[in-house]
C-alpha cells in the first residue's frame, strides 16, 4: 500500500511503487516497507525491509521477492525460541511454490524444499544460544518442520557468581527434531582461582569438562 507510477514508453509498460508491505504467502508473513518495479517483458522486483515470519524464525533485514522465494540480503537477524543470529546474513524464504528447489537437511542431504522452508548462511554471525555466545561461521535452515543450525567460532563468555569465564574455540550443532543443542569448546574455564585447560560441552545447564588444571 502506497504511492505509485506507471507510464507507457513506446510499446513499454511500466510501473514503479513504494510503501508498506503487509502480507502472507504459503507459511512465511512478511511486514516493512517496500519498493516495486515493473515494465514489459520483466517480472517484476520487489524490495523490502522488514521482518518475515516462518513458524518459530523471525528474519529481520532487506530481501527481495521474485514471485517463489525471497531472498534476504545485508546485516540480519533471525530469531527463534533456541536460538538467535545476528550479522551479515544471506538466504532465502520459500513464500511460494518451489517445484524442482533442493534444501539442505540436518544430515546434510539435498531434499525437496517446501512452502515456508528458508536457509542462511554467514562467514561471520553471532549466534547466542544455551546461555552463551559464539561468534563465526554460522550455517541454518528450516526444511519442513525441522529447525537446524551449525556453527564454528570464538567464545568469550563470563556468568554466574562467583564469575566463571570460558574462552576459546567452539562448535555448535543443534536439530529441532532430534537434538537439543550442545555447545563443543576447546579452551580455558576459570573460576574460583581454577583455570582448567581443555575440551568441555555446555548444554544450558551445566558444563561438562575434561582437561588440566592450575591453581
Amino acid at each position: 500500500t502506497g504511492g505509485a507510477t506507471a507510464g507507457k514508453n513506446g510499446d513499454k509498460l511500466w510501473v514503479k511503487g513504494g510503501g508498506s508491505l503487509d502480507a502472507t504467502f504459503g507459511g512465511a508473513a512478511i511486514k516493512g516497507s517496500a519498493t516495486f518495479s515493473w515494465a514489459t517483458g520483466t517480472t517484476g522486483v520487489l524490495n523490502f525491509d522488514g521482518t518475515v515470519s516462518a513458524g518459530n524464525t523471525v528474519l529481520s533485514g532487506k530481501g527481495e521477492l521474485d514471485g517463489g522465494k525471497i531472498a534476504l540480503t545485508a546485516t540480519a537477524k533471525a530469531t527463534d525460541a533456541s536460538f538467535t543470529l545476528d550479522g551479515p546474513l544471506s538466504g532465502y524464504v520459500y513464500y511460494g511454490d518451489p517445484a524442482g528447489a533442493k534444501i539442505t537437511n540436518a544430515s546434510g542431504n539435498e531434499v525437496a524444499a517446501s512452502k515456508g522452508d528458508w536457509s542462511l548462511t554467514s562467514a561471520k554471525a553471532t549466534l547466542t544460544t544455551k546461555g552463551t555466545t559464539v561468534t563465526g561461521s554460522v550455517t541454518a535452515a528450516k526444511v519442513g518442520t525441522d529447525v537446524w543450525v551449525k556453527a564454528g567460532g570464538t567464545i568469550d563468555v563470563t556468568f554466574g557468581n562467583p564469575a566463571v569465564t570460558i574462552k576459546g574455540s567452539a562448535n555448535v550443532s543443534y536439530d529441532s527434531a532430534s537434538n537439543p543443542g550442545a555447545l563443543q569448546f576447546d579452551g580455558t574455564v576459570t573460576g574460583a582461582g581454577v583455570t582448567l585447560s581443555g575440551k568441555g560441552t555446555m548444554d544450558g545447564k551445566k558444563i561438562t569438562f575434561t582437561g588440566d588444571a592450575s591453581y
